[in-house]
């Protein structure tokens, strides 16, 4: 994961030098993006270590669920990192922070209580957020006409 993360990290980041010239950005800017984004992949191998279960030879039921698991770990992290917030800037940090450090603890606490726990704690950030923040109704909640 090294020599792919090489494509966006100054100061080869030859990933981010052709996105920003492309797209006529700030290079700085463009490689702060893309490590906003891959951020997950730094934590990935740490996850390995912690999750043999991830690059076991028999694959089956649970490596399907942990890798479910490690997967919304990092959904979490890229969520807490990018999702535009209208929040005020000391609430916006600590959701930022909050949301990252509970995906980095999803995608390597090797308890599936945890992480359940943590995923349901994204959940409710991710909905309280739509319904409070943004005024959007769930889905469920709506009434069916006939």
């Amino acid at each position: 994961s090294a020599a792919i993360l090489a494509g966006i990290t100054p100061p080869v980041a030859t990933a981010a030098v052709v996105a920003a010239g492309i797209a006529e950005a700030n290079f700085w800017r463009t490689c702060g993006a893309a490590l906003k984004i891959a951020a997950p992949l730094f934590v990935l191998p740490i996850a390995f270590v912690y999750n043999p279960e991830l690059i076991t030879m028999s694959p089956g039921l649970n490596t399907l669920f942990v890798g479910f698991m490690v997967m919304l770990g990092a959904i979490s992290i890229i969520y807490g990192l990018n999702y535009p917030f209208k929040l005020s800037l000391g609430n916006l940090l600590l959701t930022r922070t909050a949301l990252a450090v509970l995906g980095v603890l999803i995608m390597t606490y090797p308890m599936a209580l945890a992480k359940l726990a943590g995923i349901a704690v994204f959940v409710a950030v991710f909905v309280a957020e739509k319904v409070m923040v943004r005024g959007l109704s769930l889905p469920f909640t709506k009434e069916v006409k006939q």
